[in-house]
């Protein structure tokens, strides 16, 4: 996946989605001046918080579902934690990323939002008034499904996801995100022989 080259101005764009997170993204820009994107991306500093991961991304020119797609996969690491028998949140996963994939239709996806919103907002009351495991995993996977139409909705994903008590560790979240943002440096262009006589010329 090939980055934008404009990914610095874009930050600022992205910064009226989430402005805490992207000035912290910014400030990492800022700390490499003369970087391009993928020297900051690599930078160790950065993946130790996932919503700054998101700002960049996004600044990078992430294709919004496979950026969905990375957050899905993180909800996913607490997911174990929401109750058997309890089926909203793991519904609304694999609704989610059956949207990304183009599987079902946003107008399906609607419909299964207006079924579980009851449910999110009395998980949201729960979650907010305490940092319960089960909570904070409920409200994590609810909350992918609102990624579908509010980008800042990835950045609750990954909060919530921080807040469960099972201590993940950040290198796991880091590369759960990785697989699904390969942001790969593109190949130095091959110049022939010919082209390189009419640069000398």
């Amino acid at each position: 996946m090939i980055a934008d080259s404009d990914w610095r101005n874009r930050l600022t764009s992205v910064r009226a989605i989430s402005h805490a997170t992207s000035a912290i993204a910014i400030s990492h820009a800022r700390a490499y001046p003369k970087a391009d994107f993928y020297e900051v991306w690599d930078t160790e500093d950065l993946w130790k918080s996932p919503d700054v991961i998101i700002s960049l991304a996004m600044a990078g020119g992430a294709p919004r579902k496979q950026l969905i797609l990375a957050v899905c996969a993180v909800a996913r690491l607490c997911i174990h934690l929401v109750p058997e028998g309890e089926n909203s949140p793991r519904i609304a996963v694999t609704t989610t990323e059956e949207w990304c994939k183009d599987e079902i239709t946003e107008m399906r996806v609607r419909e299964v939002a207006d079924e579980i919103r009851p449910l999110v907002s009395e998980i949201a009351t729960a979650y907010y008034s305490s940092s319960l495991t089960t909570s904070a995993a409920r409200f994590a996977a609810l909350s992918t499904i609102d990624m579908v139409f509010n980008d800042t909705a990835a950045y609750s994903v990954v909060a919530c996801t921080e807040r469960t008590d099972i201590t993940l560790p950040n290198f796991q979240i880091r590369d759960t995100m990785r697989k699904f943002l390969p942001f790969e440096r593109p190949a130095p262009k091959k110049v022939t022989y010919w082209q390189r006589l009419a640069e000398e010329d």
